[in-house]
């Protein structure tokens, strides 16, 4: 177990546990069947991405991806400090007078745009 990449801790899906998942995103004690260094790995990797600073969406994102992301985070963690600092709504990127998507087929990225 030398780092964090993406599937060297060898976890089976059967091991993972109400207790495990208290672990690593809530900093509780151990009492899963994944080893303590395996759930510190993980614990270490989520604790470096969280708390994120900002939740950037799109504006029609509002009443469903941007909500349901303040609840589940209230909901979660008792600690304010683990809720987004801010959240960031922007306008439609326009792709020929479009609203740019994905399912209208026009979605351009930034390395194509590049």
């Amino acid at each position: 177990m030398e780092g964090s990449e993406p599937g060297t801790l060898n976890i089976k899906p059967e091991e993972l546990d109400d207790s495990f998942f208290d672990a690593v995103y809530l900093g509780a004690e151990n009492k899963s069947r994944i080893s303590d260094e395996q759930v510190k790995i993980m614990r270490n990797e989520f604790m470096y991405w969280y708390p994120m600073d900002l939740r950037c969406s799109g504006k029609d994102l509002i009443k469903n991806h941007l909500t349901m992301s303040l609840f589940t985070h209230q909901a979660i963690w008792e600690d304010p400090n683990m809720v987004p600092k801010g959240f960031f709504c922007n306008g439609y990127v326009q792709v020929d007078g479009n609203k740019m998507s994905k399912s209208l087929g026009n979605f351009i990225t930034l390395n194509e745009l590049l």
